[in-house]
């Protein structure tokens, strides 16, 4: 329990790493602190490379999304039409299994 429901978190320029500014919608990993000004975020970077993000997606096949592993820290590939799930980047084209 951390008291009162915390209604913003701060970040310090200088806590950006690989981005200038942050755009509304993207995922970003960060370290969470509190100090006595209340919570921060630190080590503030993309959750994926922007230049790609998009990309990536568009190369995985229809019912595809990559997830992250909170337990493994790794990505995984769950398809949500058949409730499968993988390690290994489905292929376009791959055939479905039985």
């Amino acid at each position: 329990d951390i008291g009162q429901p915390v209604q913003r978190l701060y970040v310090h320029r200088k806590d950006l790493v690989g981005i200038s500014t942050p755009e509304p919608g993207v995922e970003v990993h960060f370290m969470l602190y509190r100090d006595a000004k209340g919570l921060g975020a630190a080590d503030v970077q993309p959750a994926q490379p922007l230049t790609s993000a998009v990309k990536e997606e568009e190369l995985l096949p229809e019912g595809w999304k990559k997830v992250w592993c909170e337990e493994y820290q790794e990505w995984y590939f769950w398809n949500h039409v058949s409730k499968e799930s993988k390690w290994t980047r489905p292929k376009l084209g791959e055939p479905e299994e039985d």
